[in-house]
């Protein structure tokens, strides 16, 4: 089994027997990759210079201390490191220089890598590899997390879930029940929603000679439906529209309400229909 680990985090320095110290030919890590024990590691690494690097691997079974384990230098990646006979292994650094041994600096590392390879084993308690999260030694008792995930009916499921109806709905549907219409051009909506059907929405649809708009659309774009074959479309009082949001000879009828007012275009003494600033058609309502 193996594990591939891209080393991120570099410095100018060196680290020796007494400890970290400067050098302009020589980068480390600046910190270390904690380890359980390993059985072999292999280390890869290139320059954005094209020159050759050589690698230099510390080992130390404490991460407070100077001294280390081992010193292992200076090999031609990539390289394996048998780490096998270190049984107190916990902690390693990495210090890389070119192989000619001319001055690097951290930005001229493209790239360092640390294939690590775990063996696995057998004891009484059943089959491991040392990279293995440990297995809790006692399993959950009731009561079990609302958030744990169990299989009811063949079906996923958990407690937080909400339950699923016993029936299907059926009509007079809730308001804010979302469906589909394909009247609409299968948009998602509800009747809550202040539905908006944005400019040259439908525009250019020369078939088009049915449309039903619901009576919670509040806008219509400047084109939405111009160049169409539709000759007569119904929409909400409240809703805003424009001179070209339908072909020239559409006409336009209002939802009524529940005092049986109508609405309609409002026109002037030449029968010019009225428009605001906007361009958007203004309607009066009955009184």
């Amino acid at each position: 089994m193996e594990k591939i680990i891209n080393i991120t985090g570099w410095e100018q320095g060196s680290i020796g027997s007494s400890g970290l110290s400067e050098s302009n030919y020589r980068i480390r890590m600046t910190g270390y990759f904690p380890e359980k024990p390993l059985q072999s590691l292999k280390i890869s690494a290139t320059s954005s210079t094209g020159k050759p690097l050589q690698v230099d691997l510390l080992g130390y079974s404490d991460n407070t201390i100077i001294s280390n384990i081992f010193d292992k230098y200076w090999y031609n990646p990539p390289y394996e490191f048998d780490l096998s006979s270190y049984s107190n292994l916990k902690f390693l650094r990495i210090v890389l220089q070119y192989t000619d041994n001319t001055a690097i600096t951290p930005e001229e590392l493209s790239e360092c890598t640390v294939t690590e390879y775990f063996d696995w084993y057998s004891d009484s308690s059943g089959i491991h590899c040392e990279n293995m999260p440990e297995v809790p030694k006692n399993a959950m008792y009731s009561p079990l997390p609302l958030s744990l995930w169990r299989i009811s009916g063949d079906v996923p499921t958990h407690k937080l879930f909400p339950e699923v109806p016993e029936k299907n709905i059926s009509a007079p549907y809730p308001d804010a029940l979302w469906r589909i219409d394909e009247k609409i051009a299968d948009l998602p909506y509800h009747k809550l929603m202040p539905v908006e059907i944005p400019s040259g929405a439908f525009m250019g649809a020369k078939n088009l000679e049915y449309v039903r708009i619901p009576e919670t659309v509040r806008k219509i774009g400047r084109y939405a439906f111009l160049d169409t074959a539709l000759k007569k479309v119904r929409i909400s009082p409240e809703c805003k529209y424009y001179e070209t949001s339908f072909p020239e000879n559409c006409v336009i009828e209002f939802y009524g309400n529940s005092l049986n007012k109508s609405s309609g275009q409002l026109y002037d003494c030449n029968k010019n229909a009225l428009i605001d600033s906007d361009g958007a058609r203004i309607y009066v309502q009955e009184e």
